[in-house]
């Protein structure tokens, strides 16, 4: 059996010393940020019942996802509705171009 493994190892230049505003990704200023940037079949029904937990027993934190459908975005908030968790602590952002993520 064969086992792979991504790595990220770019060893490119240093990015530019910047940090965004949270307000410019529509984050809360004082909450704690969870992040979850996978491919959205890449959680499951498992796996989102465990997210819901975790905001579920972290009050003032929000799931910050990638937003690739907007049919699956609407489906994840209407299901955290359903599992007790304010649809607006589900938060999602469009992918970046590679500066933007690295800064």
């Amino acid at each position: 059996m064969i086992k792979r493994t991504l790595f990220n190892a770019d060893h490119g230049p240093t990015p530019p010393e910047r940090r965004a505003d949270r307000s410019a990704w529509g984050l809360p200023s004082a909450a704690f940020i969870f992040a979850a940037f996978n491919n959205t079949w890449k959680l499951t029904p498992h796996v989102f019942r465990a997210w819901m937990d975790i905001l579920r027993a972290v009050p003032n934190s929000v799931l910050w996802m990638r937003k690739i459908y907007p049919t699956s975005s609407q489906r994840m908030q209407k299901e955290a509705a359903a599992q007790g968790i304010d649809p607006e602590r589900l938060v999602f952002c469009y992918t970046c171009d590679r500066e933007e993520h690295l800064t």
